[in-house]
């Protein structure tokens, strides 16, 4: 929280109004900002999402025009064009943009008008033809206008890019620099760029546009690049579309219990589902996975009047779930969002910000949560990097953790319902309770299940999604191997006369193991389990969540190979060849015991023998294997420190083409993989 709005040039009616609204102080882009803005500097500003940008710059500009129209000496001249105009990306961040400067304009005797594609001419150009003070509007519609004329922006003070980072991948660039280049002299107009974050075509526009003495303001570098109001998580889910679609309701129970301050005064919990494509969106919507939650989606094929329609309906409540592609990532502003979920990991960080900008806004608190797979790992950890923040790691929960996080959730809302409902049907509870019989708290359950909106539980694998299964720990005195969990297991289903056939077994790093289980005979063998009592050396239990597993584990090359093989830990080797190391061969970097195995001669050169190059599996190291082999001479020894793992050993080629010393680096990776 910065200084007060005391602290700056304010009219009192300004500061009025603001605090009828709760906003007492400012935030630190607005308070950075004002006098330079209020002064006439140009500026670049950076700032997190959900940090009060559009007051940073409203304040300030709508301040200024009200001086200006007071210097004038009377109202604006009909037909005169507007004095500032603000350009934002999507409809959703213009009309946002819109309601907050018309609300500072009422106090002030200023006119905000939004043009946007989507909705008749007419109306837009009727205003600009009384005049209007500020036109907020997205660059193609304000192209429109330009060339039939209704436009005129040879009267702008003050030219807002908001949000610029986005323009250039929604391909308005052109249409930014058209609108710009129409501008008065830069001695005669600010201009003003807010975004969370500057990529190089924003760099180039401030230099074109710009003034030379342009002030850069940067709230992001110091620290994470998202909101510090926002807790991020990442829900590791299986790799089957079906499985995680079969998750995404669970995870929003789970999450949602994360609520905001404001919990008792809105009432129900809201989630925003951000998916990849179209396509995607609707499937999800549409395919039953939501159909406990209630979901609506919002992308670009959504006519404007169904936009508005289902954003009105997702603040007030109706629905919980919006089920949303990038076109609701910028300007959405719906306050109570407690946890906003990424479907798939986003392709860059600015998208994972903007995304994850929709909860935890003005203060509040929320969480962001990223659902990857196995083979997404890698790119969460980039982003966890290129973000600067932390991810909380998580499995998916199991089916009863997601039923009792719906019913508290539920619980939790008991405050919201109108007293007049609670009145109406108190008799029925009265009556009830009151009857003593002996089903009331079956009764209560179930009841309390409807408000969840779980009236089932599915068996399903925490470990796989698999249908029809339940995922168990087994854990002991000492460390679980495979082979112990299935021995253990059989002599289980023997004693409870049930089915022993087990699915995917997993073994987790303090020493227990996680095994897929016919559903059918998961209680019967935690049944046979407690019947060994507390004292017994190995016990069994479902599974409510996953302790962090070992990395997989896998054979290597082999320690001394006339092939061209791998290190004592290093991958699989190709042919040999005359001239040392590998010809082609294999390039997996597996590793027998959790070293990080090279990828030993892996995708070598006829006379080099390369170090593995690197797959995916193979966790981090460099990308070409560490040392590529060496040349023909030397015959690829050991490969260097790349291939596999965090640190992990690279295989090699073979010491001149026969193997002698081929183990190469054997650092022990200090990263074990969680993927399954």
């Amino acid at each position: 929280m910065g200084p007060p709005l005391e602290s700056f040039r304010l009219s009192p009616r300004t500061i009025q109004m603001l605090k009828k609204n709760d906003i007492t102080h400012t935030t630190e882009v607005q308070a950075g900002t004002f006098d330079l803005l209020f002064e006439g500097k140009d500026i670049i500003a950076k700032s997190r999402t959900g940090t009060g940008k559009t007051l940073a710059f409203g304040l300030p500009i709508m301040e200024r025009l009200a001086i200006i129209r007071k210097e004038r000496g009377g109202p604006k001249p009909r037909g005169e064009g507007p004095g500032c105009i603000v350009l934002a990306p999507t409809r959703e961040l213009a009309k946002q943009v819109s309601r907050e400067m018309s609300h500072l304009g009422q106090g002030l005797g200023l006119s905000v008008e939004c043009f946007y594609g989507g909705v008749g001419y007419g109306p837009q150009e009727n205003a600009l033809r009384r005049g209007v003070d500020v036109v907020v509007g997205t660059p193609g519609r304000i192209m429109d206008h330009l060339n039939k004329g209704n436009l005129r922006l040879d009267n702008i003070s003050f030219a807002v890019l908001d949000e610029a980072d986005e323009m250039l991948s929604m391909g308005f660039a052109q249409d930014v620099e058209t609108i710009f280049e129409t501008l008065p002299p830069e001695n005669e107009r600010q201009v003003i760029l807010f975004s969370a974050t500057v990529p190089r075509w924003v760099k180039n526009l401030a230099s074109q546009f710009q003034k030379k003495d342009v002030v850069t303001f940067d709230a992001v570098t110091s620290g994470s690049m998202a909101s510090t109001t926002v807790r991020h998580c990442a829900v590791r889910v299986p790799e089957r579309d079906e499985a995680r679609a079969g998750l995404l309701a669970d995870v929003i129970a789970v999450h949602s219990q994360g609520r905001c301050e404001d919990t008792i005064k809105r009432g129900p919990s809201r989630a925003i589902v951000f998916t990849e494509t179209k396509r995607e969106a609707d499937e999800l919507a549409t395919s039953g996975s939501l159909d406990g939650c209630g979901a609506a989606v919002l992308h670009g094929d959504v006519s404007q009047k169904q936009r508005e329609v289902t954003l009105s309906q997702f603040r007030q409540g109706q629905f919980q779930v919006l089920v949303a592609t990038d076109v609701a990532a910028r300007g959405l502003d719906i306050s109570g969002v407690d946890v906003v979920i990424q479907y798939r990991v986003p392709n860059d960080a600015e998208s994972y910000i903007h995304r994850a900008g929709r909860t935890g806004r003005a203060g509040k608190s929320g969480t962001a949560v990223v659902m990857y797979s196995d083979r997404e790992s890698r790119n969460l950890r980039n982003l966890e990097r290129e973000c600067r923040i932390r991810f909380d790691m998580e499995v998916a929960p199991a089916p009863e953790t997601a039923l009792e996080a719906a019913v508290n959730v539920a619980l939790d809302n008991i405050s919201g319902v109108d007293e007049r409902v609670i009145k109406h049907l108190l008799p029925r509870a009265e009556e009830m309770l009151a009857s003593g019989a002996e089903d009331t708290a079956e009764k209560l359950a179930a009841i309390l299940a409807i408000a969840g909106r779980r009236t089932r539980l599915e068996d399903r694998s925490i470990l796989s999604g698999e249908k029809g299964m339940r995922t168990v720990v087994v854990s002991g005195e000492r460390e679980i191997s495979p082979g112990l969990a299935m021995r253990f297991i059989s002599d289980l289903a023997r004693a409870a006369e049930t089915e022993s056939r087990v699915g995917l077994i997993r073994m987790c790093r303090d020493g227990s193991a996680v095994v897929d289980v016919i559903s059918d005979a998961a209680l019967g063998l935690v049944g046979a389990s407690e019947k060994l009592g507390e004292d017994a050396e190995i016990k069994l239990r479902v599974a409510s969540g996953v302790p962090q597993l070992k990395e997989i584990e896998r054979r290597g090359g082999g320690r001394f190979d006339r092939r061209g093989g791998g290190g004592r830990s290093g991958g699989g080797g190709g042919r040999y060849d005359r001239n040392g190391g590998a010809r082609r061969g294999s390039y997996r970097s597996d590793s027998r015991d959790s070293r990080g195995g090279g990828g030993g001669g892996g995708y070598g050169r006829r006379d080099g023998g390369g170090g593995g190059y690197q797959r995916r599996e193979s966790g981090y190291g460099r990308r070409d294997g560490g040392y590529s082999g060496g040349r023909r001479d030397s015959g690829g020894y050991g490969g260097g420190q790349g291939g596999g793992g965090y640190s992990g050993g690279g295989g090699g080629g073979g010491y001149q083409g026969r193997g002698r010393n081929s183990g190469g680096a054997r650092r022990s990776a200090d990263f074990l993989s969680d993927d399954f």
